[in-house]
C-alpha cells in the first residue's frame, strides 16, 4: 500500500511539473512550411491562422478591403483566394464559434467571417464589437481563443480586450529586456503562442533573436534565428501551430519555423 502511495503522489507531481514548464522553444528553429501568395495586390502580411480541424492555414493582409484572403492546405497548397471585404489589423480561426475574427483598422471594431462546413468563408461577415477597442489606429491583434481576449501592444506593455465587449481586461508591463532591444524588435504586434512560460514572443528584425516572456511579461529566455530573408521592421510577422511565420514583401510568400515541438 505504502508504495502504491508513493507511485501515485510521483505522478501527480510529475503531471503537475509537467504542466507547469510545458514546452520549450527549440533552441535552433528550422525553416518548415511556405505559403505562396496567389493574389497580386496587398502589401503587408498580417496573420497567418490555423484551423485544427480542418486542418488548412488562411493568410490575410491588412490595408484594404479589396485585399485578399488565400487558404492553404497544411502542406502549402493554395486553395482560395478572395478578397477579404474587411481592412483587418488581426486575424485568427476560433475554435469555439467557428469563424474567422479579429480586429479591424482605427474604429473599426472587432469582426467575424463565417465559414462553411469546408472551413471556406461562405460571404457573410458582422462586426461583433463596433468602435475603437485598441491604443491607436494601426495597433495589431492577436489572440487567445481560450480565454476570448485579444492581445496588443503599446509601449512596453502587452493590453488584453475582451472579445466579448472589447472592454480592457490586463495591462501587463514587460520587463527584463532594455529599451533599445524592444526599439529594435518587430513593431505593431506582439505575438501570442499559447504555451505556458512563453506566452508572449518578440522579434528583433536587427538580430534575429526571438525574446519570450511568461503571463505576467517577464522575460524569460532569447533564441537565435537563422531567417531565409530579412524580417519586416512593422508587421508581417505572425504565430499558429506552433510556428513563427514571416512574410517577404518581395517573394510574396510566408514561411514558418517549427519553435514548439
Amino acid at each position: 500500500m505504502k508504495y502504491i502511495y508513493i507511485l501515485i503522489v510521483s505522478g501527480l507531481l510529475f503531471f503537475l511539473l509537467t504542466e507547469t514548464a510545458g514546452a520549450q522553444p527549440a533552441d535552433n528553429p528550422q525553416k518548415d512550411i511556405e505559403l505562396v501568395i496567389s493574389a497580386e495586390n496587398g502589401n503587408n502580411g498580417m496573420s497567418v491562422s490555423w484551423n485544427e480541424e480542418k486542418r488548412i492555414y488562411y493568410a490575410a493582409y491588412g490595408g484594404n478591403a479589396s485585399y485578399p484572403l488565400e487558404i492553404f492546405t497544411e502542406e502549402g497548397k493554395n486553395i482560395y483566394s478572395k478578397e477579404i471585404g474587411l481592412d483587418i489589423r488581426g486575424m485568427v480561426y476560433h475554435e469555439k464559434w467557428n469563424c474567422l475574427m479579429g480586429n479591424l483598422y482605427d474604429n473599426g471594431g472587432y469582426y467575424k467571417i463565417y465559414l462553411d462546413d469546408s472551413g471556406i468563408p461562405d460571404g457573410r461577415t458582422e462586426i461583433m464589437v463596433e468602435g475603437k477597442h485598441q491604443p491607436t489606429s494601426q495597433s495589431g491583434g492577436t489572440f487567445n481563443t481560450k480565454r476570448d481576449v485579444m492581445y496588443t501592444i503599446y509601449d512596453a506593455s502587452v493590453l488584453a480586450y475582451s472579445l466579448e465587449d472589447g472592454v480592457e481586461t490586463e495591462d501587463i508591463e514587460l520587463t527584463g529586456l532594455t529599451q533599445k532591444e524592444l526599439e529594435s524588435c518587430v513593431s505593431g504586434l506582439i505575438l501570442f503562442t499559447g504555451h505556458k512560460g512563453f506566452d508572449f514572443m518578440m522579434i528583433n528584425y536587427l538580430s534575429y533573436k526571438l525574446h519570450f516572456f511568461n503571463g505576467k511579461g517577464n522575460f524569460v529566455k532569447s533564441i537565435q534565428l537563422d531567417p531565409a530573408d530579412y524580417i519586416s521592421a512593422k508587421f508581417n510577422i505572425s504565430f499558429c501551430n506552433n510556428r513563427l511565420w514571416c512574410y517577404n514583401k518581395n517573394s510574396r510568400k510566408w514561411t514558418s519555423y517549427l519553435i514548439f515541438h
